[in-house]
């Protein structure tokens, strides 16, 4: 294994001996300070890390890494740029006269044995964790740090923002160039992806902090009138109501996430406390026609006032991230504030998330905001290294969509605040038909035990519906959020004619017999609804090739990208070496018009030209199912 660069090379036998060559002048040999003006004309045993068992190497223009089993990471070479990753002032400078760089030395700032695999640009080195992050050190030229700005130096090893858990898949590798760098993501894992974040600063409830500093929130609404914020801040009016500095958010969001929330908002609309100053420019609802068919006539805001004394702006915003993304997103003077605000809300993760924020800022030099992944977290008061209770934010978000969780979600006289306004029903004639034809043997375990509950009440007279054929009640939805899909923003909007039938009630219907006739499942149509709340990865099936084509076809109809590419690299892993499932989803690819997913068939089955790929498509025995799909 080796990693090279034009003035240094370095090789890792199978023994684990480290040998260095080439020149030492600024200590990449990391040979000590005797002889370095030679330097080595041949492989050089480095003998300094012969009691590590190195596992990796990565060498820069003047610098070097190694990987030890345990994740250690060592450095040797020239600190001028912070290349070293433990530079806290000028007296570690190698410039300044301090030579402890010219034999490797251990980087502190990683979490303890986490680091997987290391990797060195000219002046800057990568270390990839266990978690799926990317730390980043050295000088930053050309913004190859990550960090969104480009110049100065980064001394310790930070955090890359936004790469990694939450906010994307988990790394799996890394690698760099001169003066650019590479991270590839894992998009298989089943961590979610945080598709409401773009909600953030809307909704139908306004949010106030009760002891915010007056002066704060007038900067707060400086800022927010130029267009940056999270928060919504506007100047009031002479005939305006409530406060004038106020952050939104989704009510179906907080009552789901928080049981005090939820309290909270029942009853602010029970005492008839509600926002009546000018809302949010809610850029991420549906635009144009949706806004007049989808939203209607808004009802107004319940009016939470928070008052806690760790409370403030900025703890809030974080605790709104938070409840969006399932992510801490805070700076770290305020890690404490926002601890005991968890604490006083019931929010046990969030609260953990943050004690191993505190715990790690004592450990590390964060640069700016710390992004925790979703995790494991447990109860407060008991030790850091045991974890009783995992994140409940897939299953929170995912109660959204019953039936039972839609209905009353804020208790008694809640009114329409965070109520579903969608409802997807299939008629019980459809239901019958589909029960008796090929429902055992495409809708999922669960799924056809509800539907096959919701056809026995609807022969016993127990659904309240006056009709013939009763329409039967399967999942909800709301306007603002599936709007933002394609085929629901036409259907909102009338452009389908069963959205102009829907354009004079209040609650949105979706016939889901229609799905059925297309051939589609009402397993599929869940795990989409899943994904587009949740955005969780594990809505795409990794056993069951034929539930992955069914939400393959709905993400491809409905108009969702990323899901219809993680459900094509599924359909792509269960082909492996298998002929018969290459061909089999090389039939479903053509028939769906999935060019990726066709090419990569054609490519297993060795396929050329469209002929051959005809003859592929129907050489299987009867057109009949593979052993593996």
């Amino acid at each position: 294994m080796a990693r090279v660069e034009p003035a240094t090379e370095v090789i890792l036998e199978q023994r684990n001996e480290v040998f260095v060559w080439g020149n030492g002048i600024l200590g990449q040999l990391g040979l000590g300070r005797r002889g370095i003006t030679k330097g080595r004309l041949a492989p050089h045993r480095l003998a300094a890390l012969d009691h590590e068992a190195i596992v990796d190497l990565a060498a820069g223009a003047n610098h070097s890494l190694a990987l030890s089993a345990s994740g250690t990471v060592f450095f040797w070479g020239h600190t001028e740029y912070g290349q070293s990753g433990r530079t806290r002032g000028a007296a570690d400078y190698e410039v300044e006269g301090n030579l402890k760089f010219f034999e490797p030395q251990p980087v502190p700032g990683f979490p303890e044995g986490a680091v997987e695999k290391i990797a060195c640009g000219a002046t800057f080195s990568l270390a990839l964790t266990s978690s799926g992050h990317v730390y980043s050190f050295g000088w930053n030229e050309a913004g190859v740090l990550g960090m969104g700005t480009a110049g100065r130096a980064a001394l310790t090893p930070n955090r890359i923002p936004g790469l990694g858990p939450p906010h994307t898949a988990p790394c799996v590798d890394i690698s760099c160039g001169h003066s650019h760098a590479f991270a590839l993501t894992d998009v298989s894992s089943d961590a979610h992806i945080p598709l409401l974040r773009p909600l953030l600063g809307s909704g139908d409830v306004a949010l106030v902090c009760k002891a915010a500093p007056k002066d704060f929130l007038s900067q707060v609404r400086s800022r927010r009138s130029s267009g940056g914020g999270e928060g919504t801040t506007r100047s009031s009016g002479p005939s305006r109501q409530g406060p004038t500095d106020a952050f939104f958010a989704h009510s179906f969001v907080l009552a789901s996430r928080c049981e005090a929330l939820k309290e909270m908002i029942a009853k602010s609309v029970e005492d008839g406390r509600f926002y009546d100053g000018p809302g949010p420019d809610e850029t991420t609802e549906p635009q144009g026609d949706v806004d007049a068919a989808a939203a209607g006539a808004a009802p107004r805001r319940p009016l939470v006032v928070l008052d806690h004394k760790d409370l403030s702006p900025t703890t809030l915003r974080a605790l709104l991230a938070y409840l969006y993304t399932d992510s801490l997103s805070c700076p770290p003077h305020r890690y404490d504030n926002l601890k005991r605000l968890a604490q006083h809300l019931g929010l046990e993760h969030l609260a953990h998330l943050l004690e191993k924020a505190i715990d790690g800022r004592a450990r590390q030099n964060f640069s700016g905001p710390l992004h925790l992944p979703p995790q494991p977290a447990r109860d407060v008061d008991a030790p850091v290294s045991v974890a009783a209770v995992e994140s409940s934010f897939v299953r929170d978000l995912g109660s959204c969509i019953e039936v039972t969780g839609a209905e009353g979600a804020l208790g008694e006289g809640a009114g329409r605040h965070g109520a579903a306004d969608m409802a997807f029903f299939i008629r019980a004639s459809d239901l019958a038909r589909h029960l008796a034809g090929a429902a055992p043997d495409v809708e999922e375990g669960p799924v056809l035990e509800f539907l096959e509950d919701l056809a026995a009440k609807a022969r016993d007279g127990a659904v309240s519906d006056d009709e013939e054929d009763p329409k039967l009640p399967l999942y909800c939805g709301h306007k603002f959020l599936l709007g933002r899909i394609p085929y629901f923003r036409a259907l909102l909007s009338g452009g389908f004619r069963e959205g102009a039938e829907n354009e004079a009630e209040e609650v949105f219907h979706v016939d889901a017999g229609g799905f059925l006739e297309d051939g589609l499942t009402l397993s599929a149509l869940r795990r989409f609804l899943l994904y587009v709340y949740t955005g969780s990865r594990a809505q795409v099936p990794e056993d069951d090739p034929n539930g992955t084509m069914a939400l393959t076809v709905i993400a491809g109809r409905f108009g969702a990208p990323s899901l219809l590419r993680m459900c094509e690299q599924r359909l792509s892993s269960f082909i492996g070496d298998d002929r018969g499932n290459a061909a089999l989803i090389l039939d479903f690819a053509q028939r769906f018009s999935l060019p990726r997913l066709e090419k990569f068939s054609a490519a297993v089955l060795g396929v050329r030209d469209d002929a051959e790929v005809a003859d592929a498509a129907v050489s299987r025995d009867g057109r009949g199912e593979s052993k593996g799909a």
